[in-house]
């Protein structure tokens, strides 16, 4: 019996949502930790000009303005339709490229795991889910673990970074449990989830 293709579409969906959602989690916890770096040495992601470099004013023809503005509104129509059309594609891309990470991962743990012994393919299942929600629940729980240590900051409060990152840990926990919750119901495999 295959299964409905909505039931699978909708648990994806929230798989690519919380990939997203670690995905920020993940850029929070790197940010605050990271924090004191940028603020100390600020040259190194925005190094300053050269003070004898003296830039000159470009001068427009005023007879081309028409036709440039006519250009500069249509490289900026296509430049959004672009930015739409990638940020359409982004959570597929994102919920198959961390798919194929863990089942490579499932793949390489499983027979660890069975001591290099045969296994039914029930039990191989089971064991593979298992897996799966053992590495997503670790990729969840460990940037809030890594904010123990993390340097409060003057300009951002100790409960505001824990704030952050309990709601980020919230989210994403939430979105990987109405996954599963998807896939128990639909009895969907998670071969077929991202």
């Amino acid at each position: 019996m295959e299964k409905p293709r909505r039931l699978v579409s909708l648990a994806n969906a929230f798989g690519a949502f919380g990939y997203i959602s670690v995905f920020f989690q993940w850029t929070w916890t790197l940010l605050l930790a990271a924090y004191p770096i940028l603020i100390n040495n600020p040259d190194f992601l925005l190094p300053q000009p050269d003070k004898g470099t003296i830039i000159k004013p470009i001068e427009i023809d005023p007879g081309l303005t028409p036709v440039m503005t006519v250009i500069a509104i249509v490289m900026t129509m296509l430049v959004l339709v672009a930015a739409a059309v990638a940020i359409a594609r982004l959570p597929k891309a994102i919920g198959k490229k961390a798919n194929a990470l863990t089942q490579s991962t499932v793949k390489r743990i499983l027979p660890v795991l069975t001591h290099h012994k045969k296994v039914s393919k029930k039990m191989r299942q089971k064991l593979s889910r298992r897996v799966v929600i053992s590495i997503k629940l670790f990729i969840v729980i460990l940037p809030l673990f890594a904010l123990v240590f993390v340097t409060p900051t003057s300009q951002l409060s100790v409960p505001v970074m824990w704030t952050v990152g309990i709601f980020a840990t919230t989210c994403s926990i939430f979105y990987f449990a109405v996954q599963a919750l998807i896939a128990w119901l639909g009895k969907i495999t998670y071969k077929d989830l991202w």
